[in-house]
């Protein structure tokens, strides 16, 4: 982690980690049990905690808030539970438990004796059955993995490039370099007792899914891997087999989404949605997910394209939205392996029929704008023409 904070700040830092300490032991299991209890603590009781671990901190008293600011972690106003809404309450500088906890790292990733692992293992406990995590949580989370293996580093916004570096060895394992110029310009870089050079991932894009990602970091690599997989349902379907069905009973080239239809096919359109929002950098997802547990709750009208050899495979969607009582195309999107095979203009008369002379939303895609100019109705067309367009978008 890298920090930028004053001068007087790296300053107080650099004098206290040079003084001989020898640790306290002291344990925090009472203390951090109150804290997870009440959630909150207050910012002088927990620099006295800190102080009765390693004496050093006396000197940082003053430097707290400061320390607070720079390290990212909110000093918010506590106070104790009142009996009445009307009480004259006193306020406090008070932390949170997680943000005392983020605290009490950093102190220790800067080679400070304190012992954060009592109020870490509690508050992991309460974390452990989260899936989603803040970025402090996530410190917290893996603290145990990352114990005494950082680098941190506390310099000023211009940080010395010339000056001599002074080494030190403290007895907890840390190595400090210090870089001062004698006038406004400081460093310090604290690396851990197990810290080791990590090697640097190579930052890649996919050029099927369009994802980057840094190979060589698992949970990237993760990621990149169930994005991958998502785009390629869209993009290279596997026969659906309720498709199929419902194809053997209708025989046009796409099938009507509406409320009354599975939830199944409403995931589908969900689904292109988000690539018709991925090609074109919108900013909404035009079709609503549906709900694991209740009714349908989008009111939009969806078909789901097929090819003519593949009936039961999904190649495209289009939806249609009803403004002011007429229906209006809403957005299309076609496979880019399927474009320019004429699925559209097979199924432009169906649409047609069904939902009437119906205008399009814009802006338009250029290929949507050639497309509806050639093969749309005499008022499409007129509504193309006089229309804006952008890059991307659906092909016919």
């Amino acid at each position: 982690m890298y920090y930028v904070g004053p001068l007087d700040l790296l300053t107080a830092f650099h004098t206290a980690l040079s003084q001989p300490v020898r640790p306290r032991i002291w344990s925090l299991r009472e203390w951090a049990e109150r804290a997870v209890r009440d959630g909150w603590c207050l910012l002088s009781d927990l620099g006295d905690v800190m102080e009765q671990q390693d004496p050093r901190i006396y000197h940082l008293e003053r430097h707290m808030k400061e320390a607070c600011k720079v390290f990212g972690v909110p000093i918010r106003s506590t106070l104790f539970r009142p009996s009445s809404p009307y009480s004259q309450s006193l306020l406090f500088d008070g932390l949170s438990v997680v943000d005392a906890a983020c605290l009490m790292v950093t102190f220790e990733q800067f080679g400070f004796t304190v012992d954060p692992s009592p109020l870490v293992q509690l508050l992991s406990q309460r974390i452990s059955g989260q899936q989603k995590l803040s970025s402090e949580e996530f410190s917290l989370f893996f603290y145990d993995r990352l114990r005494f293996r950082s680098m941190v580093t506390l310099a000023t916004e211009q940080a010395p490039s010339n000056a001599d570096v002074e080494v030190l060895q403290t007895r907890t394992g840390h190595r400090l370099e210090w870089r001062s110029d004698g006038a406004a310009q400081a460093s310090l870089i604290v690396k851990g007792p197990r810290y080791r050079p990590r090697r640097p991932g190579t930052e890649l894009t996919c050029d099927y899914c369009g994802l980057s990602y840094t190979r060589g970091d698992m949970d990237s690599s993760r990621e990149h891997q169930r994005y991958h997989s998502r785009v390629r349902r869209c993009f290279d379907p596997s026969p659906s087999a309720l498709l199929g069905r419902l194809f053997g009973e209708v025989g046009d080239l796409a099938y009507r989404v509406d409320q009354r239809s599975p939830k199944p096919l409403h995931k589908e359109m969900y689904e292109r949605a988000v690539m018709f929002k991925r090609e074109m950098q919108f900013d909404f997802i035009q079709w609503a997910a549906p709900p694991a547990r209740g009714p349908i709750q989008e009111d939009a009208i969806g078909w789901l394209i097929c090819s003519p050899d593949a009936r039961s495979t999904i190649r495209g969607a289009c939806a249609f939205r009803e403004r002011e009582g007429i229906w209006t195309m809403d957005w299309a999107w076609i496979a880019p392996n399927a474009r320019r095979q004429g699925l559209m203009r097979a199924l432009w008369p169906t649409l047609v029929q069904a939902m009437g002379n119906f205008p399009l939303e814009t802006p338009l895609s250029e290929a949507m704008r050639e497309f509806v100019s050639k093969h749309g109705t005499p008022t499409q067309q007129q509504q193309v023409n006089g229309s804006s367009s952008i890059t991307g978008g659906s092909h016919a």
